[in-house]
């Protein structure tokens, strides 16, 4: 028989030895947060989609959550944490911040990962009763937990001695524009700074912009004060501009970037076609140029949404707003008027290709051009499909109509464009012109070089600039503002100011057999202004007739271009502070807390055995 060898107790300076250690252990376990004492337990997450959500909330302090074991699929429309007051999930409730993207986009994809989330500023733990996986676009609970009550422990958290997001999170919001072309304005005032974000759908390369207006009665461009924000790729863009006219910056006058740093803390995500770029700023930036932002009165504000154009060596850079309006707000004020933004289902029809407005061809020998408003999206862009400078000519009272004309006939241009030389918004020549693009007169010479022999007509030896005359433009009222709502350009132009001309400029042209079939009407001082004109043998010939009506009619075609991103949850939080290296770091740190936890277990083991 075999005796079983009995193990005696360990003397009393080897129990004490391992005691010591094993606290020590504990110890441990404390420095490397594997035990918090401090953590109230919250819940855990119940699924509600099939999104997948779950994972285990605790409070780590009052105004930190974080979640343990978190799981998201990451392909939610606009998905973000939610946290609210009562017994029910609902769409009345404030938006949390994840580390470290701070809610800057929708959330990504989550995998039994632990994360940390921050309440915005006035808010804590003890504020909220339940948390939320929610859809901001079709207000959805993807998944969510009613807190347990644990008021008395929320009441003991200590106060978190920094956080990361804070600075960033928006209390406020306000819906700029509604529908397809949604844009939105948030903001987080936080004396003597404003952070504010602009959220919308854009086409690729196009800008938001918000800020003071030119006048504090109504909204007015001319004198305004704005920012301007643009992604070119993956990198978000804010630029301050003083809007002293409504022309490209010539001399200083015109729309010019003011050269100061005023917007700091750029941001900026493009995640399921939805733009949002984030910027901060001063409330008085001690800059004279700029504007000061009130906080404690209502204040006339401006936005506008457009393309851009590459201005070398600049880079991106406003061309010309599709849409505008002005807004009202006191910025001290709290404001929630937000919804989810909803995708337009044609972005390239809503953006780029719009219908543009029926202008009847014109035949008359005698033409009176004047300068005229763009006519929003129906407009210049849908006609020409390119982004307007700021103004087009019109023609006869029509805005870009296409002309045309017979060889052999006579044809008499009255020019009302504007001639002061010092103004560049008011300097119009006009001339005739084989290119397509206009604005003979603004090119560098070697294009001057390239298109000499491009001018047809209208072109004034003395002055070595095309057809001048007065000043004498159509003018947009405040009920221009809604262009894009017009059915009709006579419509539209019911709701400007005509213009009461005399004494313009003139000059005749007769077409012959050597003037090609298409040319164009444009101003000498600026490109892109104006529009086709079809020469034919007859114009009064029924197939020219048909053949300008159906120019008249025709709707341009959809650019060849991406109109939205459409980014991997995961590719696009990693833009943005995930980057390969945190994940690989955070990996790291996981991997070495499962190490530790091993060998403690085996240390234990040891000490029992």
């Amino acid at each position: 028989m075999v005796k079983a060898h009995r193990v005696p107790p360990p003397s009393g300076e080897a129990l004490l030895w391992r005691t010591s250690s094993v606290l020590w252990l504990v110890q441990l376990f404390v420095v490397v947060g594997l035990v918090r004492g401090q953590d109230v337990p919250l819940g855990s997450f119940s699924n509600h989609s099939d999104h997948a959500v779950s994972g285990m909330v605790f409070a780590i302090d009052s105004r930190r959550l974080r979640i343990n074991n978190f799981n998201y699929d990451g392909v939610g429309p606009e998905a973000f944490f939610w946290a609210g007051t009562g017994d029910r999930v609902s769409e009345v409730g404030i938006k949390l911040m994840e580390i470290p993207t701070c809610a800057s986009h929708g959330l990504s994809r989550y995998t039994n990962t632990d994360i940390i989330i921050e309440l915005p500023p006035g808010k804590s733990v003890a504020d909220i009763s339940w948390l939320s996986v929610w859809s901001t676009r079709f207000s959805a609970d993807f998944g969510s937990l009613i807190f347990a009550d644990v008021s008395a422990d929320l009441a003991q958290l200590s106060s978190p001695t920094s956080l990361q997001c804070s600075n960033l999170a928006m209390t406020n919001c306000v819906t700029l524009q509604r529908g397809e072309r949604a844009l939105q304005l948030s903001w987080n005032l936080d004396t003597p700074t404003v952070y504010f974000e602009l959220a919308g759908v854009l086409g690729e390369g196009h800008y938001m912009s918000f800020g003071v207006s030119g006048s504090n009665e109504t909204m007015a461009m001319v004198g305004g004060d704005v920012a301007v924000v643009i992604m070119d790729g993956d990198k978000a863009l804010a630029f301050d501009y003083n809007l002293l006219g409504k022309m490209g910056c010539v001399r200083g006058q015109g729309v010019c970037p003011d050269d100061q740093k005023d917007l700091t803390s750029i941001e900026g995500s493009v995640v399921n076609g939805i733009t949002r770029i984030a910027y901060k700023r001063l409330l008085n930036t001690g800059d004279e140029t700029d504007s000061i932002l009130q906080v404690d009165s209502t204040q006339q504000f401006i936005w506008a949404v457009g393309a851009t154009i590459e201005k070398f060596p600049f880079g991106l850079r406003p061309q010309h707003h599709d849409y505008r309006g002005g807004i009202k707000l006191n910025l001290g004020s709290a404001v929630s008027d937000c919804e989810g933004i909803t995708l337009p289902d044609d972005p390239c029809r809503d953006f780029d290709a719009e219908e543009p407005w029926y202008r009847p061809p014109v035949t008359a020998t005698t033409l009176d051009l004047n300068i005229g408003p763009c006519g929003g999206p129906r407009g210049y862009r849908a006609i020409t499909s390119k982004a307007c400078l700021g103004m087009a000519w019109y023609v006869n009272g029509l805005l870009l109509p296409v002309l045309g004309v017979s060889r052999g006939a006579t044809y008499t241009f009255r020019v009302n464009g504007g001639d002061d030389r010092g103004r560049p918004a008011e300097y119009h020549p006009l001339y005739i012109t084989t290119d397509a693009g206009g604005g003979f007169g603004s090119q560098i010479p070697s294009k001057q070089e390239s298109l000499r022999g491009s001018t047809l007509a209208g072109f004034d030896a003395s002055t070595k600039m095309g057809t001048l005359g007065p000043g004498c433009p159509f003018e947009e009222t405040n009920d221009s503002e809604s262009a894009h709502a017009a059915s009709s350009f006579e419509e539209y132009k019911q709701t400007l100011t005509a213009p009461n001309c005399t004494n313009p400029g003139e000059f005749t042209w007769t077409p012959d057999a050597a003037t090609p079939d298409v040319v164009y009407y444009q101003s000498f001082a600026h490109p892109g202004l104006g529009w086709k004109i079809y020469v034919f043998d007859d114009v009064t010939d029924p197939a020219a007739m048909a053949l300008l009506e159906s120019a008249a009619t025709e709707s341009t075609e959809c650019p060849d271009e991406n109109h939205g991103h459409n980014h991997d949850h995961n590719d696009h939080g990693r833009s943005h502070g995930g980057s390969d290296e945190n994940h690989a770091a955070h990996r790291f740190a996981v991997h070495s807390r499962v190490l530790l936890a091993c060998l403690v277990v085996a240390f234990t083991v040891n000490f029992v055995l």
